[in-house]
């Protein structure tokens, strides 16, 4: 009985330390909660605009076996927003080989503007390699601005980590 202590008490010495903090992105326009110091890159994604490249901003890290990823465009038209956050949403899914239907959720941004095809999702997907991943991505707008932020996993995504990077993203005054 007393090994079964020791084991968990060492087994707990190996779990990450989830640190949490909260940074200013793109100028104020989003804040964003890591549990990691994010690498910030500039992508053109072409899928976003009908085949023409929209650039974006993406900040990412990873912390424990999970990839946290906030990714922020400006589509320039607010009538593009809905079409941005359909396109941006099935092209995560592809890219990540989703196995299945995906769980739709409720994402409470502050200050976001309401979308219908705004929300999060959480599914399984595959890496090239075969490997499961367990994913779980969220779309919100304000004015013309999309955002996404998705955490991804070989393990299955502790709760209260989903929650914390989730509820830490809101857009600027």
């Amino acid at each position: 009985m007393r090994w079964g202590w020791l084991l968990a008490l060492a087994l707990m010495g190996c779990a990450p330390t989830w640190d949490w903090r909260e940074l200013p992105l793109a100028s104020g326009a989003v804040t964003a909660r890591f549990a990691c110091k994010p690498v910030s890159q500039m992508r053109e994604l072409p899928w976003l605009d009908a085949g023409k490249p929209l650039p974006t901003t993406l900040w990412a890290c990873e912390h424990g076996g999970v990839t946290q990823a906030v990714v922020l465009a400006d589509v320039g038209d607010p009538a593009r927003v809905g079409l941005t956050l359909r396109a941006w949403r099935e092209a995560t899914l592809a890219n990540l080989a989703a196995q299945g239907p995906s769980e739709r959720g409720a994402w409470a941004v502050p200050r976001a503007t309401p979308q219908p095809e705004a929300g999060r999702w959480a599914f399984t997907g595959r890496r090239s390699d075969g490997a499961a991943l367990h994913v779980q991505t969220a779309l919100a707008s304000r004015g013309t601005w999309v955002i996404q932020a998705t955490l991804v996993g070989a393990e299955a995504l502790p709760p209260a980590v989903a929650q914390a990077f989730f509820e830490g993203v809101a857009f600027g005054q």
